[in-house]
């Protein structure tokens, strides 16, 4: 089991660097060899797991996620004839593949053994990315390193530097590699307070993030790593350790102390300078949840399954006209798909709490927990790269049911 989310994980990683460096301007139906590659493994994973019984899985989870399915089901149907194939086939991965690839293999995952195997592969892919996105920052926009996967586009710049993608093929990769490495971090962390792993997980990851010049994924990072040590009574104190640290390292950085200069950031102050000259934390927070009203009042059933997806931007299906991911997907599916999202998202949230509370593993359940909470409202349907760290983390958190049992 290990053994195929570590090759899903390394696959999602390198493959923007393919698409960028190896066939840049290539068909879209031969660049989604590489962009479905990091499935390959986790559908092996999942007949795997078919073939090994039921024991361990969850009712609960099961109940919800059968709920959910029919109600996405349905929303999808209401439109079927306006489904677009390329972003359709996107949207189903991370409405419904993931998540019962995550109920199926979870419980057949080693909670210990996974868990360590899965933090080295995403550890040393936030490494690499950590050092080649801190390169590619301050490179100029036309350097073969910030080449992105069509000649047509251009690599962003903000803060006068350049939004670093690393290997990925979009900005958002960056993001998703905070996320990633900051869950698995904190999971290592809580399982061996001196685990030099998940401290090089942690601190790569928020690398990238900044690096890429993301705010989302420099909060969403800290708060997968803050809620987990607050949830467990011997992570508080480490806690406390980790915010001096952090708050003396920025003050030394100079995020804190003085001025932080818009026109030429540092790669310690890059996310600082940007919330001095975008939209604030507020605003992008509340944009999550203040888009959805208009959404479903405007297609309450929908436009079409994959409508929303960038994926389909290459066969000219795409026509998305919002940003967060709670509105697209009731601009896709309608209020009633949006509803069976909720439904699968909560029961995750719901099993890892009760499994927190009968004394699972604590790394798992409290990491699990945060994960699964700040899905609400993560972008994961529509961003290929946070929704494979996501499922990895699912997956691996539910195999703590195994420790469970045992006691």
């Amino acid at each position: 089991m290990a053994g195929c989310l570590c090759a899903s994980v390394v696959l999602c990683v390198i493959d923007g660097a393919i698409r960028k460096w190896v066939y840049q301007d290539s068909t879209p139906s031969f660049q989604a060899i590489t962009y479905f590659a990091k499935d390959a493994p986790l559908v092996a994973a999942f007949l795997y797991s078919l073939g090994r019984g039921e024991a361990g899985r969850s009712e609960q989870l099961r109940s919800c996620l059968i709920v959910g399915t029919f109600a996405i089901a349905a929303g999808c149907a209401v439109k079927l004839q306006a489904y677009s194939p390329v972003g359709a086939v996107v949207s189903l991965r991370g409405l419904l593949f993931l998540p019962w690839l995550a109920y199926v293999a979870g419980p057949h995952c080693n909670g210990r053994w996974d868990l360590h195997a899965v933090g080295i592969a995403i550890g040393a892919s936030a490494i690499l990315n950590a050092f080649l996105g801190a390169s590619q920052f301050a490179l100029p926009l036309d350097h073969v390193l910030n080449q992105q996967s069509s000649s047509a586009v251009t690599a962003v710049g903000d803060v006068g530097r350049i939004r670093a993608s690393g290997t990925f093929a979009y900005i958002s990769g960056m993001a998703a590699m905070c996320i990633g490495a900051c869950w698995v971090g904190a999971a290592l962390i809580l399982r061996n307070r001196a685990s030099a792993l998940g401290y090089a997980c942690i601190v790569a990851g928020l690398a990238c993030t900044s690096a890429a010049v993301s705010r989302s994924g420099t909060l969403v990072g800290l708060l997968l790593v803050v809620f987990p040590l607050l949830l467990i009574n011997s992570g508080r104190v480490l806690l406390i350790a980790l915010v001096a640290t952090v708050v003396a390292l920025y003050g030394f950085v100079g995020g804190v102390v003085g001025e932080v200069n818009t026109e030429e950031a540092s790669l310690q102050t890059a996310v600082a300078a940007r919330v001095q000259t975008a939209d604030s934390f507020d605003e992008r927070s509340s944009g999550t949840f203040s888009q959805v009203p208009d959404a479903i009042g405007n297609y309450p059933l929908g436009v079409g399954l994959g409508r929303a997806q960038s994926s389909a931007a290459a066969v000219s299906e795409q026509d998305a006209i919002y940003e967060y991911e709670p509105a697209r997907i009731a601009y896709e599916i309608g209020l009633l798909g949006l509803l069976g999202t909720a439904v699968i998202r909560a029961g995750f949230i719901w099993e890892f709490w009760h499994a927190r509370q009968r004394g699972g593993d604590a790394a798992c359940t409290a990491t699990g927990l945060t994960f699964s909470g700040l899905a609400l409202v993560l972008t994961i349907v529509f961003d290929h790269n946070a929704a494979t760290f996501w499922a990895v983390a699912m997956t691996v958190c539910l195999g703590a049911r195994r420790i469970e049992r045992r006691r």
